[in-house]
């Protein structure tokens, strides 16, 4: 039997992408960038599902964050990875890419990226 191989457009709703980002206040003005890009670089027809999962994320960057593009912010506990070593450059933001699965639910697949990158 031939495999099948699906790519991620087949697997997606057509046109409309959930997308997810974690991150805090440290990571605020890549996140900016990333999803500005994001935003900039896509196809007319895609609409982007954005999701935001922080902690230690101020109202002030989540208003500045949601002239960007509509985001769904989604305040992720802590205690969740509570045991789980942490530094400044590895805060426990990181973390939560872990727990995509059971935090959107309603997605069957979803992207994630970090906030470090920019896309075309």
């Amino acid at each position: 039997m031939k495999p099948v191989y699906y790519s991620i457009k087949n697997i997606m709703k057509k046109n409309n992408i959930p997308i997810a980002f974690t991150f805090d206040d440290n990571y605020a003005l890549p996140a900016a960038i990333a999803i500005k890009s994001l935003m900039e670089s896509k196809k007319k027809d895609t609409q982007y599902e954005i999701y935001c999962l922080f902690h230690h994320l101020s109202d002030r960057n989540r208003r500045l964050l949601d002239t960007i593009a509509p985001i769904n912010w989604i305040d992720t506990e802590k205690d969740i990875f509570a045991d789980a070593p942490v530094t400044s450059e590895y805060p426990i933001s990181v973390y939560y890419r872990l727990a995509l699965h059971d935090i959107l639910t309603q997605h069957d697949t979803i992207l994630y990226s970090d906030v470090d990158v920019l896309f075309q």
